[in-house]
C-alpha cells in the first residue's frame, strides 16, 4: 500500500502537494494529519466529497510499504504514521524547507529552494503532460499563493510564478483563492504593521473616511504593499494610504474599497502607477511632510463630492392617511407600482397641527400579511411600522446608503426643519446616481445587480419596479393560491435572470413542488386564459388574454438513458430541479408564497456569474446529456455579450469531438438553429459556431467564410429595413430562416442542400423557398440588370418568393439591380388597375378568358405610365382589341 501525508496544522501547501502527488501517483492514499489550519478546514469541509482524502486511519498500517511526506521532512509532524517508518520499503520526501528530522534516510528526497512544495510537483505534472481540472488547479494554486504571500515574499522564485501561470491556464479560480488564502506576514512586516497602526490618523474629505499613516525605516525591505491590505481589513475607512521612507526613497501606497474613487489618479502628482482601487508611487529623496501635504491636496482635488438627499429625492411624495384601509392601500401600491408608502396623520380638527405629519411606513409585505389574515378592511395604522427612520435634505448619499443597508429598508422620508415631509429617497434614486455615467442599457443591468449585491436577498422591491403591475398582481395571486392550497411555488429560469439583468421577459416560468398541473387548474379558475396541460411532462401552460404565457412545471429530476436522448422525469425538490438546468445563470429562483415572496434562491452561484458575465454549466456531462445546450451557450454568449467560462468551453470542445451532434434528431437541431436565427446577435452567434467548428460537425464541407458572415449581416439589415417600411402595410410574412439558410447553403450543390434540409426536417414550404432562392439568385440578377420597363420588372419578380427577392437585394453589390428591387418593393409590388370585369362588361365584352388578358395588358400599360386614369384604362382596352383585330363581343 502507498500513502502520502503532510504535517500537522496542515496549510494549503501541504494539502496541495498531497493532491498533486496523487495526480502523479493515482494508486496512493492521501491521508490527512489530525489537525488542519482554520482556513484549510473551512475549505475542506465544503469540498470534502469532491476529493478522496482519508481523514482517519482505518486501514492496517503494516500494509504500508511506501510512505511519501510532502511539505515536511520532520517525522514528528506526521502523527501515527511516524510509527511505520522503520518498516516501509520506500520513504519519499518532497519539501522546500531546510529543516530535517528523520530517523532514517529517505529513498528519494526532492528538496528545492522554491516558494512552495507545490511548485515542485506542478513542474512534474507539466513534464508528464498531466492536466488538472479547474478545482484541482485552484487547490494547488492556493498552496503556492499562501506560502509565497501571493507571490510577494522574498523567497519567491520564477519557478513559482511559472507554476501559478500554468495553474491559471488549467482554470484555477482566483475568486476562490482570494476567499481562503490569507496573507502571512513576516516578522519585519508585523513590526512595521504595528507601527503603522499606531501612527494612523483619520481624515474626512468630501464625506469620505480616509486612513493615513506615515513612518520611516533606515533599511529597505519588500512587502510594504501587503500591509495596506491588512490595514484596510483592520480599519473601517473608504481609503487607506501609507507613506513609508526606506533608505533614500519614499513609497506612497494607496487602496480603496469604493468603486467611484480612482487611487491611481490621486497619486498622479507623484507619477503613481496602478489602477482605480490600488496604486503606488516611488519618490526619490522625498520629504515626508511635503508629500503628506501634496497627497491631501490631491485627495481634495480628485475625491468626488457626494450628493445630498435634496439632489436625488423624489417629490412630491405619494402618501396615505392612517385611516386608509389595507385594501385601499393595496390598490394604490399596485396602481403606482410602489413597494411601500409613507403614512401621515389624519386631520382631527381644523386646528390640528399634527395633521399631515408622517407617523409610519407600510410595506407591501405588511399589507400582504394583513390581507392573508383577513384584515383587508382594517386601517393601516394597525399594521404599519411606526419606527420611521427619516433623513434631512442635507444627508449625504453615503449616510443614506448606510441607513438603508444597516436597517434593511428601501425608502427614507426626507423631513425639513419644520417636520414637513418634502420628499423620499429610495434605493432606485441612490443606485441611479451611482451608475449615472453608464449607458441606459448598462445602467439598468448594473442597477439591479448592484442592488441585489448590496442590500439583501429579497428582490420584492425590484420586482415591484421592474414588472408591470398586472404581472406583479398575477404573481401575488399565485402566491396566495399556493398558500391556501398547500403548494410551494417559485419563479425560475430566464424570467428571473432577465429581471435581474433589467431586460424585458414577461413569459413567466413557475416550478411547483408537487403537482404542477393540479395547481395550474386551480389558478386558471381565477385568471382568464387558455390552459393546456401536458401530463407526460408534468407541465401546463396558461396563456392570458394579454398574451402573457405562464408555464407551470412540477419540480423534477431528469434522467437521460443515453446521450442526446429525451429525458425521463421524476418529482423532486426545487434545488434538484434547478440543478438539471443548462447554465448557472438560469438556476436562479424566487419564492412566490406570501410569507417569503420575493426571496431569491441561488444555490449554484448564478448571481455571481451574472455579475462576472460568464456562461457556466453545472456539471461536466451536461453537453453529452443534452447537446442542444451547446447552441444555447453560444446564443446566450452573444445575446448578453457574456463569455463562455473556460472549463465550460473545454466541455463543449470535448463533446463536439465525441460526435454528440450526430446523435441529435434533426427536428431538435433545426429548432436550435431557428432560435439562433431569431436572435438580434445571430451573426455573432454564427461566427462563434464557425470558430468552434460546429458547422462542419453538422454539415461536412460547409464553409462559413468572412464574406458569408458579411452577407448574413446584410440579410438582417435588409430584413430590418423591410420590417420598418412595411409595419403598417401588413405585408405577407417573410421567413427569416429561409433567407439565412439560403446564405449558408448557397455554395453547396443542390443534392447536398436537399439532403441537409431533409436531415433537419425543414418544413416543405420553407424548403421550397430555400431551393428556389439558391437556384434563381444568379439568373434573376441577370434578368434584372437588363430590365427597363416597370411591367417587365413586375413580371420578373411577382412570381418569385419575397424571400428570394430580398436575398438578391442583400447578396448583390450591383447598385443598379438594388435600385430596381427597392423601386419594386416600395412602388410597384401589388400594383393593380382601376377598372374591373364589370367595366369590361359595360363595354359589351363577352365574359371569358379574354377578361384576364385585357386586364393584364391594362396593368402593364399602367405600370409603364401609358395610362393613369380609369377612363384611359377603358380606352386602352378598346385600342387593344382593335389592334388585335379581335371581336370583343365574341
Amino acid at each position: 500500500m502507498k500513502v502520502v501525508t503532510s504535517h500537522q496544522n496542515l496549510d494549503f501547501d501541504g494539502l496541495a502537494a498531497m493532491l498533486a502527488y496523487n495526480k502523479l501517483n493515482p494508486d496512493t492514499k492521501m491521508v490527512l494529519p489530525p489537525k488542519l489550519n482554520q482556513n484549510v478546514r473551512a475549505f475542506y469541509s465544503l469540498y470534502k466529497d469532491t476529493f478522496s482524502f482519508v481523514e482517519r486511519i482505518n486501514f492496517d498500517l503494516h500494509k504500508v510499504n511506501t510512505l511519501t511526506m510532502v511539505d515536511t521532512s520532520d517525522e514528528k509532524r506526521i502523527g501515527k504514521l511516524s510509527s511505520i517508518l522503520p518498516q516501509v520499503e520506500q520513504l519519499i520526501i518532497y519539501d522546500h524547507h531546510e529543516y530535517k528530522n528523520l530517523s532514517q534516510n529517505p529513498t528519494i528526497e526532492i528538496n528545492h529552494e522554491v516558494g512552495a512544495t507545490s511548485t515542485i510537483l506542478v513542474e512534474e505534472l507539466m513534464n508528464k503532460e498531466i492536466e488538472l481540472s479547474p478545482l484541482e488547479a485552484t487547490v494547488i494554486a492556493m498552496g503556492i499563493y499562501e506560502d509565497t504571500g501571493n507571490l510577494t515574499f522574498s523567497h519567491v522564485t520564477a519557478r513559482d510564478v511559472r507554476a501559478v501561470a500554468q495553474l491559471l491556464e488549467w482554470g484555477a479560480d482566483v475568486d476562490i483563492i482570494r476567499d481562503y488564502v490569507t496573507i502571512i506576514l513576516t516578522q519585519a512586516q508585523r513590526g512595521l504593521l504595528d507601527e503603522l497602526i499606531s501612527n494612523t490618523k483619520y481624515l474626512n474629505i468630501n464625506d469620505y473616511e480616509i486612513g493615513l499613516s506615515i513612518t520611516e525605516r533606515e533599511e529597505y525591505f519588500s512587502g510594504a504593499a501587503a500591509l495596506v491590505h491588512k490595514l484596510m481589513e483592520i480599519e473601517d475607512v473608504d481609503l487607506f494610504f501609507i507613506i513609508v521612507k526606506m533608505d533614500k526613497k519614499v513609497f506612497v501606497i494607496g487602496r480603496s474599497r469604493r468603486e467611484e474613487i480612482n487611487v491611481s489618479r490621486i497619486l498622479s502628482p507623484f507619477s503613481g502607477k496602478g489602477h482605480d482601487q490600488a496604486a503606488s508611487a516611488t519618490i526619490k529623496h522625498g520629504d515626508l511632510q511635503h508629500i503628506e501635504t501634496e497627497l491631501i491636496e490631491s485627495l481634495k482635488l480628485h475625491l468626488p463630492v457626494l450628493l445630498t438627499a435634496k439632489a436625488i429625492m423624489s417629490a412630491p411624495v405619494k402618501t396615505i392617511s392612517s385611516s386608509t384601509t389595507i385594501q385601499e392601500a393595496d390598490h394604490l401600491l399596485h396602481k403606482y407600482g410602489h413597494s411601500g408608502l409613507p403614512v401621515v396623520q389624519d386631520k382631527q380638527n381644523d386646528i390640528d397641527d399634527e395633521a399631515g405629519k408622517i407617523v409610519g411606513v407600510i410595506s407591501r409585505r405588511d399589507i400582504e400579511k394583513a390581507k392573508h389574515h383577513g384584515f383587508g378592511h382594517s386601517p393601516v395604522k394597525g399594521y404599519m411600522s411606526q419606527k420611521v427612520i427619516s433623513i434631512s435634505p442635507d444627508t449625504s448619499i453615503k449616510e443614506i446608503q448606510h441607513l438603508m443597508v444597516s436597517n434593511d429598508i428601501g425608502r427614507l422620508p426626507v423631513i425639513d426643519s419644520n417636520a414637513n415631509l418634502i420628499g423620499i429617497v429610495t434605493r432606485t434614486n441612490l443606485l441611479k446616481i451611482q451608475h449615472g455615467q453608464l449607458t441606459e442599457e448598462q445602467e439598468r443591468t448594473n442597477l439591479y445587480l448592484k442592488e441585489l449585491d448590496e442590500f439583501s436577498e429579497d428582490i420584492t422591491e425590484l420586482m415591484a419596479r421592474r414588472l408591470p403591475s398586472k404581472i406583479l398582481g398575477v404573481l401575488y395571486l399565485i402566491g396566495q393560491k399556493a398558500d391556501k392550497e398547500g403548494f410551494k411555488v417559485y419563479g425560475v429560469g430566464g424570467f428571473i435572470r432577465d429581471l435581474l439583468l433589467g431586460k424585458d421577459n414577461l413569459d413567466i416560468d413557475l416550478v411547483i413542488e408537487q403537482d404542477a398541473i393540479s395547481f395550474a387548474k386551480l389558478v386558471s379558475k381565477h385568471l382568464n386564459g387558455d390552459l393546456k396541460t401536458f401530463s407526460q411532462f408534468q407541465t401546463a401552460r396558461l396563456t392570458l388574454r394579454s398574451g402573457t404565457r405562464i408555464d407551470f412545471a412540477t419540480a423534477r429530476i431528469e434522467y437521460y438513458a443515453f446521450p442526446a436522448a429525451s429525458p425521463e422525469v421524476e418529482e423532486s425538490t426545487i434545488k434538484q430541479d434547478l440543478y438539471r438546468r443548462d447554465f448557472t445563470i438560469n438556476t436562479l429562483a424566487v419564492e412566490l408564497n406570501c410569507n417569503s415572496f420575493g426571496k431569491l434562491l441561488d444555490f449554484f452561484g448564478g448571481t455571481k456569474d451574472l455579475k462576472k458575465g460568464v456562461i457556466r454549466v453545472l456539471y461536466n456531462l451536461s453537453f453529452v446529456e443534452d447537446p442542444t445546450r451547446i447552441f444555447r451557450a453560444i446564443r446566450f454568449e452573444s445575446r448578453f455579450n457574456f463569455n463562455i467560462e473556460e472549463q465550460t468551453l473545454i466541455f463543449i470542445k470535448n463533446s463536439l469531438e465525441t460526435g454528440v451532434l450526430d446523435k441529435l434528431p434533426g427536428e431538435r437541431l433545426y429548432e436550435e438553429l431557428r432560435n439562433i436565427v431569431d436572435e438580434d446577435e445571430a451573426v455573432n452567434t454564427f461566427r462563434r459556431m464557425d470558430e468552434l467548428g460546429i458547422f462542419t460537425k453538422i454539415f461536412p464541407n460547409l464553409n462559413v467564410s468572412q464574406d458569408k458572415l458579411v452577407k448574413l449581416q446584410n440579410i438582417y439589415d435588409i430584413l430590418n429595413w423591410y420590417e420598418r417600411e412595411n409595419k403598417q402595410k401588413q405585408e405577407k410574412f417573410v421567413s427569416k430562416e429561409a433567407m439565412v439558410f439560403s446564405c449558408l447553403l448557397q455554395d453547396q450543390p443542390l443534392p447536398i442542400i436537399s439532403s441537409i434540409l431533409e436531415r433537419l426536417k425543414v418544413p416543405q414550404k420553407i424548403r421550397d423557398v430555400i431551393i428556389t432562392t439558391v437556384k434563381e439568385t444568379e439568373s434573376l440578377s441577370s434578368k434584372l440588370e437588363y430590365t427597363e420597363k416597370n411591367s417587365e420588372l413586375v413580371q420578373n419578380l411577382e412570381e418569385i418568393p419575397l424571400e428570394t427577392i430580398l436575398f438578391v437585394l442583400a447578396d448583390k453589390e450591383n447598385q443598379k439591380i438594388k435600385n430596381k428591387i427597392y423601386y419594386y418593393l416600395e412602388e410597384l409590388i401589388g400594383a393593380g388597375v382601376s377598372i374591373t370585369g364589370e367595366d369590361l362588361k359595360t363595354l359589351g365584352i363577352k365574359p371569358g378568358p379574354v377578361y384576364k388578358t385585357a386586364l393584364e395588358e391594362v396593368r402593364k400599360a399602367r405600370l409603364d405610365g401609358l395610362v393613369t386614369t380609369p377612363e384611359e384604362e377603358l380606352e386602352y382596352v378598346l385600342d387593344f382589341f382593335e389592334q388585335k383585330g379581335e371581336d370583343m363581343h365574341g
